[in-house]
């Protein structure tokens, strides 16, 4: 029979023990750790550095158009003197002051409107004061029809310059018959 033993024989061929294997792993652990923390460490640094640099950069940058700013207003002011401007536009291209001035008046849609409807108004006065006795005695009233231009847009009447332009809904007038 053989009996196996825990001689020194034995303990050789068994190997690495499994604490050993343990701490190994531990101590693997930690120096993993700790590279990887120096790791996100210099990341942060460099961000950081580069962050400052923009910012030095951008500030310097600011400064710069400051600086152009403040120049481009003192020359601004020089080029809109208007003593600079005219003297040099009677010195150099011979250009004098205007005697007299010309206006040009550009009437707005309201008041072509009320305009429009005076002058259909004095038309159909004169056109119902002309209109013959015998039609006038046939009837008590005339429908005095407007250019559709002329009327206002809603159901209510426009007040344009002092003139009243009425809706499609106030055109008819009564006139009494003549007799």
């Amino acid at each position: 029979d053989v009996v196996e033993g825990g001689g020194l024989d034995a303990q050789a061929r068994r190997g690495v023990t499994s604490d050993f294997v343990v701490r190994l792993r531990l101590i693997a652990f930690a120096v993993v750790t700790i590279l990887l923390l120096g790791a996100i460490r210099v990341a942060l640094t460099t961000a950081t550095v580069t962050h400052l640099k923009a910012n030095l950069e951008t500030k310097a940058g600011i400064e710069r158009a400051i600086e152009v700013n403040a120049a481009l207003r003192i020359e601004r002011s020089v080029l809109s003197n208007t003593t600079r401007i005219t003297r040099i536009a009677t010195q150099n291209y011979g250009m004098v002051y205007a005697v007299s001035h010309d206006y040009l008046d550009v009437p707005t849609a309201e008041r072509i409107a009320a305009e429009r409807y005076a002058t259909t108004m004095k038309q159909a006065e004169v056109a119902i004061e002309s209109a013959d006795i015998q039609t006038a005695a046939s009837t008590s009233s005339y429908e005095i029809v407007l250019p559709q231009e002329t009327l206002a847009t809603d159901e209510s009447a426009k007040n344009v310059d002092g003139a009243t332009i009425p809706s499609a809904r106030q055109v008819t007038a009564e006139i009494p018959a003549a007799q």
